[in-house]
């Protein structure tokens, strides 16, 4: 029969207590039941732990011997209880964020941790706000950032700040700068997936214009957006600080200037670490060219 904790830890209590009846209360067990135990244990270690003298338990040299790796053990199995206490009470903080700007805030996750060392941080990234309000709304978000999302009954909005959109065109492709909107009628466009609200965005610019846009390609995937601007099939809508970091493209203003407002959406009555994540992410520098 090995070893178990449990012996361990009776034979500590005996040790501290001195008696069989003052460990037995200490532990919540009977008598009988620390009496079995503890000659399991010698039985196992083939070896007298313990010995009576004036009415008092006291160690044996193999006992003195013996307690002190059943210390170790028994505080080891207690920090390892006190551990997994801590991870199920440590503080829980879902956020999802559009991947194109979460470079922006990422500080804000190192400083949240600062000050909460035990609490983990689930992050979500997409380019979809509905998706990112549909969660928020059903509780399994506590923070968007990203565009403002389609109102969520008892969310706040916090602004970030705004983001300028710009024309991303190839090379030889020859428009004034600033460009009007007018023009994008008769210049071939690449478009992205319309079920995402990035491109809802660029829609409505189209459509509080007045105009329609020649569409000659649609892409889901917005890796490709840049190499077929590259390559001459057409331009297409971009953040601005996000167009600035691409060569081989040409990135011109409209006129008049369009931009679209980024922030924080949350529910206000859920976790106060929440607040606290945006007042952080508030501090950070903005990225250039926004």
């Amino acid at each position: 029969m090995a070893i178990t904790l449990q012996q361990l830890r009776y034979l500590t209590a005996v040790a501290d207590e001195g008696s069989l009846t003052q460990a037995a209360a200490r532990l919540g067990v009977t008598q009988p039941v620390l009496s079995r135990a503890l000659a399991q244990l010698q039985e196992e270690l083939g070896t007298a732990l313990l010995k009576r003298t004036d009415r008092k338990l006291t160690l044996t040299p193999e006992g003195e011997a013996a307690l002190i790796p059943a210390r170790r053990a028994v505080a080891a199995a207690q920090e390892v209880q006190r551990s997994a206490l801590r991870k199920r009470q440590a503080p829980l903080l879902n956020i999802a964020a559009q991947s194109t700007m979460l470079a922006a805030i990422a500080p804000a996750f190192r400083d949240l941790l600062k000050r909460y060392p035990d609490m983990h941080l689930n992050l979500t990234t997409t380019e979809s706000v509905e998706a990112m309000s549909d969660a928020l709304a059903n509780e399994q978000i506590d923070l968007v950032f990203g565009q403002m999302p389609a109102l969520v009954h008892g969310a706040r909005w916090v602004a970030w700040d705004s983001l300028e959109i710009v024309l991303v065109s190839p090379p030889d492709l020859d428009l004034p700068d600033p460009v009007p909107l007018c023009d994008l009628t008769s210049i071939p466009m690449i478009s992205i997936q319309a079920s995402t609200r990035r491109q809802k965005t660029f829609d409505d610019l189209f459509l509080r214009a007045g105009i329609r846009p020649n569409i000659v390609l649609e892409v889901e995937d917005l890796s490709v957006l840049f190499p077929m601007v590259q390559a001459g099939v057409g331009s297409f809508h971009a953040w601005r600080f996000i167009a600035s970091r691409y060569g081989d493209v040409v990135v011109r203003r409209f006129s008049p200037e369009q931009r679209c407002d980024i922030g924080f959406a949350y529910i206000d009555r859920r976790k106060p670490q929440v607040r606290e994540f945006i007042e952080l992410a508030l501090r950070q520098p903005r990225p250039a060219n926004l």
